[in-house]
């Protein structure tokens, strides 16, 4: 493992605990959990500006004076957003132009392209949702949660088609970092740790808009 192991492990303890306890049970976060905090982690979000967003996102539904059921952690990331989005403009001393819904989309085609020029051999499945989502792009006004739904359907091809070794070499690294894990939360972390190592080595971008 890289040497900021414990970082990293700090980034996503941290984050869970915060969730849990505004939350409450159940105590685990699922496998869309782990990766969007593993996307927060590749967009080098602080970890304190997650936290105020996470924050704000609980203290709107105590103010409104509303019971609402949150299950993951998706829930709170419009305002880890604008809370990230408010650290930038902060950090420049001005007002920095979001990036229009046409530019995200031609960045996102862009990106899309670049990889089907030279696709990775032996990931069919990846291929073929990269080309779904560019054809939701030339369509028009693509849906956002078709994007995200096909983002998805790369994370479980990735997964399915990691070879067990990798796997195991991976299972092993997260038992070194905290050996009293639950065996149900060692495996979702194992599932987002195999996504995020196999979207890094074959520089696989996001297929959701959130990230142009």
């Amino acid at each position: 493992m890289k040497s900021d192991t414990k970082g990293q492990s700090d980034y996503y303890q941290t984050i869970a605990r915060r969730f849990f306890k505004h939350r409450g049970a159940p105590f685990f976060l699922s496998p869309k959990d782990l990766e969007l905090i593993a996307r927060w982690e590749e967009a080098r979000i602080p970890l304190g500006i997650i936290l105020e967003g996470m924050d704000r996102s609980f203290e709107n539904i105590r103010r409104a004076g509303k019971t609402v059921k949150v299950l993951n952690l998706t829930f709170c990331r419009s305002q880890v957003e604008k809370a990230f989005a408010g650290h930038r403009e902060r950090a420049v001393g001005r007002k920095k132009k979001i990036a229009g819904r046409d530019e995200k989309r031609n960045r996102l085609a862009g990106e899309i392209e670049r990889f089907l020029d030279r696709p990775p051999a032996g990931l069919a499945e990846v291929e073929e949702a990269f080309r779904a989502a560019l054809g939701l792009l030339r369509a028009g006004q693509p849906d956002e949660d078709a994007l995200e739904a096909l983002d998805d359907d790369v994370g479980r091809a990735l997964l399915s088609g990691c070879p067990e070794e990798e796997k195991e070499r991976i299972r092993l690294e997260i038992r070194k970092e905290s050996p009293a894990r639950r065996k149900e939360d060692e495996e979702r972390i194992l599932e987002a740790h195999v996504v995020k190592f196999l979207r890094e080595k074959h520089r696989i971008p996001f297929l959701s808009l959130y990230y142009y």
